[in-house]
């Protein structure tokens, strides 16, 4: 086979369901187990592997099979990452065992990745004829494109969930809407939010604002804003009342522009933030010490006074005399450089705002 030979349409009626298989797995449809079942449909295995390894380390990136017993798994494991990570060009692969015909091949994606892919038949059915080989041969330029598309998918979603994380460590609830109000983002915390069915509702095409105890004008135009996309150049911002009474969400929207080019789907066009203000932005311990070098009383103090609590609730909870606690805020005062506590407090919502 030639190394260098364009992929070729996989035309036979086997290769055509292969061929939708493969798109599947890309579109997170369905799994390479069950399209490695349809290529062992396609040339009359008993099953079939495939086997992705990094050649640098040798480590194996995934490992799928369809049909295969698992002690034969295990031992297929050790074999196909030798023969992943070593491969430097294409190579067939015919072979036969005590109980087994073999064929696959043997490629390298990008310089990088090694991919190999095996077909098993028991010995008693007989070898693999020429159409099975040729099948085989077609198949492989398209799955090691899906395996580049799956694995740079993965990639993707990684950096989501990265990002994800990252933001749940901050006290704004976030999402990116398109203009007909359908969100593609919601960060956890606007996910916990929502979550708690008091003025803001989220579902999978729709994020709306509204409940008992809003005037409908206000509501009215934070909907509107998201159903139409249409914002004013410095973008809306209104308090959404809550039915159970407790303090408003402050809401944010801003215009935003993130158009990418090929995009298929219609992109962000505004970006949405809550603040619930029944979940405050308490600094953590580590980050007080770190900042303001504050001993760990004081940490207590300020941390409870950030959580919305007065001084005399404060030093109840400290379990010290009220005139104790102001001396602690004196001493917090002078390391944070502050005069009054309304400018503490700031500052300690500001570095809550870190995580």
């Amino acid at each position: 086979m030639d190394p260098d030979s364009p992929a070729q349409p996989i035309a036979a009626e086997p290769g055509s369901a292969l061929a939708e298989s493969l798109l599947a797995v890309i579109a997170g449809e369905s799994s390479w187990n069950r399209t490695l079942g349809v290529l062992a449909d396609a040339i009359g295995a008993d099953g079939v592997a495939l086997a992705v390894s990094e050649r640098a380390t040798g480590a194996l990136l995934g490992l799928h099979h369809s049909g295969l017993p698992r002690a034969r798994v295990d031992a297929l494991e050790r074999e196909l990452r030798r023969s992943a990570s070593r491969t430097d060009s294409k190579t067939e692969v015919a072979s036969a065992t005590g109980r087994d015909h073999v064929i696959g091949l043997d490629e390298v994606e990008d310089g990088a990745t090694g991919i190999a892919l095996r077909a098993y038949r028991a010995r008693d059915r007989g070898a693999f004829g020429a159409d099975a080989e040729a099948i085989l041969r077609r198949a492989m330029p398209h799955v090691r494109r899906a395996v580049r598309v799956a694995r740079r998918i993965d990639d993707n979603r990684a950096v989501v969930a990265t990002l994800d994380a990252a933001l749940a460590r901050l006290p704004v609830g976030i999402a990116l809407v398109t203009v007909n109000g359908r969100p593609v983002y919601a960060s956890t915390v606007l996910r916990a939010i929502a979550g708690q069915h008091d003025g803001i509702q989220l579902s999978g095409d729709r994020l709306s604002f509204g409940g008992a105890g809003n005037r409908p004008d206000a509501t009215r135009a934070l909907n509107d804003a998201m159903e139409t996309g249409t914002l004013p150049v410095t973008g809306l911002t209104l308090a959404v009342q809550r039915a159970s009474g407790r303090r408003p969400y402050a809401v944010a929207l801003r215009p935003i522009a993130l158009a990418v080019p090929g995009m298929r789907v219609d992109p962000p066009a505004m970006l949405v933030g809550v603040v619930d203000p029944e979940r405050p932005a308490v600094p953590s311990g580590a980050t007080l010490q770190a900042l303001f070098h504050l001993t760990a009383r004081e940490v207590q103090l300020a941390r409870a006074l950030a959580a919305g609590r007065t001084l005399a609730e404060a030093a109840t909870r400290l379990g010290v005399e009220e005139i104790t606690a102001r001396g602690y805020l004196s001493q917090v005062m002078r390391k944070t450089g502050t005069a009054r506590q309304p400018a503490l407090l700031a500052l300690m919502l500001a570095v809550g705002a870190l995580g």
